[in-house]
C-alpha cells in the first residue's frame, strides 16, 4: 500500500517540480521588468532634472554675459577713442572673469582697435557675419559656441 503511494507521487513529482520552476521564473522575471521599469524611470528624472539646471545655469550665464556687454558698452572707456585704455578695461574684465576667452572692441569700420590678444589688433572682421550682424541690427549677436579665430 506504502509502495502504491510513493509510486503515485513519483508519476506527479516531474510535473510538480517543472510547475513550481515555472511559477518561480515567472515571478522572478516579473519582479526584474519591475526593478528594470523603476529603474528606467527613476534615471529619466534624473536626467530630466539635470538637464534643467544646466538649461538654468547656462540661461543664467547668457545673461550675466548679455549684462557685461551692455555694461561694457556704456562704459566712458568704450565712448572716447583711447585704445589703450579700451584694451586696459577688456583686459580687467578677462581677468576679473575667466569664462571669457578672448576679449576685442572694433571701430565702426570693424577694425579691431583694442583687445585682450595684442596680436589681433588691427585685425579687420567687417566681413564676419556677428560684425555685420551687430552693425546692421544694433544689437548683442549670440551663437552656439564654436572655435573662433580670435
Amino acid at each position: 500500500m506504502i509502495l502504491a503511494h510513493i509510486r503515485s507521487y513519483a508519476r506527479w513529482l516531474p510535473a510538480l517540480i517543472i510547475t513550481i520552476t515555472l511559477i518561480a521564473l515567472t515571478i522572478g522575471g516579473f519582479a526584474l521588468y519591475y526593478v528594470e521599469r523603476v529603474m528606467v524611470s527613476s534615471a529619466g528624472e534624473s536626467l530630466a532634472l539635470a538637464a534643467g539646471d544646466i538649461a538654468g545655469k547656462l540661461d543664467m550665464l547668457l545673461v550675466e554675459r548679455y549684462g557685461d556687454i551692455q555694461m561694457m558698452s556704456k562704459s566712458q572707456t568704450f565712448q572716447g577713442q583711447n585704445a589703450a585704455a579700451m584694451t586696459r578695461y577688456l583686459e580687467w574684465m578677462a581677468e576679473a572673469y575667466p569664462v571669457y576667452g578672448w576679449l576685442g572692441a572694433t571701430d565702426a569700420a570693424g577694425r579691431i582697435v583694442a583687445a585682450t590678444d595684442a596680436a589681433s589688433i588691427g585685425q579687420d572682421r567687417s566681413s564676419h557675419q556677428w560684425f555685420q550682424s551687430v552693425r546692421d541690427h544694433g544689437a548683442v549677436h549670440i551663437r552656439d559656441a564654436q572655435e573662433s579665430e580670435d
